[in-house]
């Protein structure tokens, strides 16, 4: 289970205004609630691991593209391109959308791969499990 923070002001603004929001005063970094994610297995392969993560970003950007449908709906909705929030009226594109997120997680999704391999491997070469 991982915290879910309100990590933007339209975090707030969205469940401040919703009407099935169990609160109307959130403020931005409040936790909002809990995410929780499971798997059957104690440990998954690199390979599994790479899989859930592709499915992951397709949930993720199919989230996004829900939203930017629901906002198109707005009876004001701000304009969608390249811009973000912090510009003004604007939020970013499912395509500049996914290319941020991609930008800021790769780096530590890869680096948390390569340990969780690296350390695997010197489990196994400790133990002389590992084929040489």
């Amino acid at each position: 289970m991982f915290p879910d923070y309100a990590v933007a002001p339209s975090c707030v603004t969205c469940h401040n205004e919703h009407p099935e929001s169990p609160k109307n005063d959130w403020k931005l970094h409040d936790m909002m609630g809990a995410t929780t994610w499971s798997y059957p297995k104690e440990a998954v392969t690199p390979e599994e691991m790479i899989q859930i993560l592709a499915v992951l970003r397709a949930g993720f950007a199919k989230a996004y593209e829900a939203y930017l449908a629901k906002v198109a709906g707005f009876s004001k909705p701000p304009e969608v391109g390249d811009r973000w929030p912090r510009d003004g009226y604007f939020i970013p594109s499912a395509e500049v959308f996914m290319r941020e997120f991609e930008r800021r997680a790769s780096p530590a999704t890869m680096s948390r791969l390569l340990q969780t391999v690296g350390s695997e491997q010197g489990a196994a070469q400790k133990t002389g499990s590992i084929e040489r």
